[in-house]
């Protein structure tokens, strides 16, 4: 194998998804600068809406099935985060970080959706 196959295997998974990625974390960290109380449905939002659109665009083929399965994991797996933070300076509960969070986990799912429609043909 070349040198240069070897080095795109590596690169396409680092610039494709951790890029992003890092670039979503120092957003964040400087946003929670702003000590907003209400950060975390902000940067759960983010992270899903980014999860979904990313994986089913770095998926070779199947994107839409991909993206329905990477929003049904996220959901799933964010559920424990999130069913159980309270507002800022109360002991009420709440869920907007989870609506938040899944609302932008669909959105991802649907925004696939529009760019993967099939064209008709002529």
């Amino acid at each position: 194998m070349k040198p240069t196959s070897v080095f795109r295997w590596i690169a396409v998974p680092i610039v494709s998804i951790a890029l992003p990625y890092l670039v979503l974390f120092i957003a964040i960290t400087l946003f929670s600068e702003l000590r907003y109380p209400y950060a975390k449905p902000v940067y759960g939002s983010i992270a899903a809406f980014m999860f979904v659109v990313q994986g089913a665009l770095v998926a070779p083929r199947m994107n839409k099935s991909i993206a329905i399965l990477l929003f049904t994991a996220g959901a799933i797996l964010s559920w424990p985060m999130l069913s159980r933070l309270y507002k800022p300076d109360s002991v009420t509960p709440t869920y907007m970080p989870m609506l938040f969070t899944y609302l932008s986990g669909l959105s991802g799912v649907l925004l696939i959706f529009l760019l993967k429609k099939k064209k008709p043909v002529h």
